[in-house]
């Protein structure tokens, strides 16, 4: 069939740049055992989790300790349908955030439980945006991206136009209405971090407050035509900084440590 091979082709530079992300996190692909890699994820959650589990509802602590079980059943029974077993993991996660959200006592844990999110799915979301749109990008990466970020149905319901990197990209990035945006992630950082202890309105902003101000700023004032993967990449390191930003100003055990620990230059 002509064509069929360039389509293979296209279609493997898309898995090959979907399996450099994964393994990222620590997912092997080639020559690997995916399940191992997201069992291996799923343990660190739900150990990070048994250090405050006394904040989440019993059915979250539940829902989260089940993701572990089904990876470790796939394992022992050597299902290797990864497709099927990630959907389980995903509808489990989505409802272990949703009781989370839903639930939990809106105080100092869950303003910083907000922050980590935010920091985490936003330089996860500037990182894949950069991976699968870089150069020229694959057959099937806009679409990729769509899934990645959830925001298949949201673009066929605002956008009557075929896919085009500009809007896919405006949408995934800078949809500030957009729950999975890397701009409503900055918005809800630079929200919850106002209302973090130590915040006063009106005082002159520190750097942690700075460097907020500046990339809600950027991104509120970008185009989609100037997200590339230089704009991402300073962004994740934005990120970065501003998690550093926030240990130093919050999360440091004693005030020698804070004061010898410096947040790199402004």
């Amino acid at each position: 069939m002509p064509g069929a091979p360039a389509r293979a082709g296209a279609r493997a530079s898309l898995e090959a740049r979907i399996a450099t992300i994964l393994e990222d996190y620590g997912v092997e692909i080639e020559g690997g055992h995916p399940e191992r890699g997201l069992l291996g994820l799923a343990r660190q959650a739900a150990d990070t989790a048994s250090r405050i589990r006394e904040r989440f509802s019993p059915d979250a602590w539940r829902t989260l300790k089940d993701i572990v079980a089904l990876i470790l059943d796939a394992i022992a029974e050597k299902d290797e349908d990864v497709v099927g077993l990630t959907s389980a993991i995903l509808t489990h996660h989505s409802g272990f955030a949703g009781l989370a959200h839903e639930n939990m006592y809106r105080f100092t844990g869950w303003r910083f439980m907000q922050c980590g999110r935010a920091l985490e799915r936003g330089q996860a979301t500037a990182a894949v945006v950069s991976a699968l749109l870089s150069g020229e990008a694959p057959v099937g990466a806009l679409e990729a991206l769509l899934t990645f970020t959830d925001s298949s149905v949201t673009y066929r319901r605002r956008y009557s136009v075929d896919l085009s990197e500009e809007t896919v990209v405006d949408l995934a990035v800078l949809d500030p209405l957009n729950p999975r945006s890397l701009a409503f992630q900055i918005n809800t950082l630079a929200e919850v971090t106002s209302a973090l202890p130590g915040v006063h309105l009106g005082e002159t902003p520190d750097l942690l407050f700075r460097r907020l101000a500046r990339l809600k700023v950027r991104l509120q004032t970008a185009d989609a035509v100037e997200v590339d993967s230089a704009f991402l990449d300073r962004i994740v390191g934005d990120l970065a900084l501003i998690s550093d930003l926030l240990t130093q100003r919050y999360l440091l055990s004693s005030p020698r440590a804070a004061a010898e620990w410096s947040g790199g230059p402004e």
